[in-house]
Parts: structure tokens; sequence; C-alpha cells
């Protein structure tokens, strides 16, 4: 089975451009980002690290977009998807 491919959209600074003020770490020569913090407590818009899917990155568009994986629970919505923790591979 092929993995989804997932993305991050964030302002020319690395951080969230869509809410939160979240500092992200970014692929730097190659290398991913470092993991995220865990959030256990997911809740769509309050609470986790959220991404888009492939069809989701028109509703987000922004300076940069960033490939990403993520690991632990996932929550899907019809726009975008939260996870408990990240790291930005590309």
């Amino acid at each position: 089975m092929k993995k989804e491919k997932l993305y991050k959209v964030l302002d020319s600074n690395g951080k969230s451009c869509h809410g939160g003020s979240y500092k992200w770490s970014l692929p730097s020569s190659g290398e991913p980002g470092a993991w995220s913090e865990p959030i256990k407590d997911l809740i769509l818009c309050k609470g986790g690290y959220h991404l888009c899917r492939r069809q989701d990155l028109i509703c987000w568009l922004g300076a940069t977009i960033y490939e990403a994986e993520y690991r632990g629970k996932r929550i899907n919505d019809d726009d975008k998807i939260v996870v408990e923790q990240v790291r930005l591979i590309r």
C-alpha cells in the first residue's frame, strides 16, 4: 500500500499561518525537521497538529508547503486532518 502524502502550509518564516503560533522545525540539508512534542487530546481546530491531504491544499494555501509525516492517532475532517505528532520531511 502506498503511503499517503500529507502537507503543512506555513508562512515564509516557518510559522503557522492559519491559526496558532507554533514555530515548526524545518527540514534542512535534505534531513527532516525534528518530531513535534506529542499532543494527546486531539480536537479539530483546537488541539493537535493540523495537516492537509493533496485535495485539501486549495483550502490552505500559503507562502510555503512542506511534505509531512505523522505518528500516533489521527482524526479526519472534510478539508484537514489533526494528528498527535508530526515532522516536516521536505
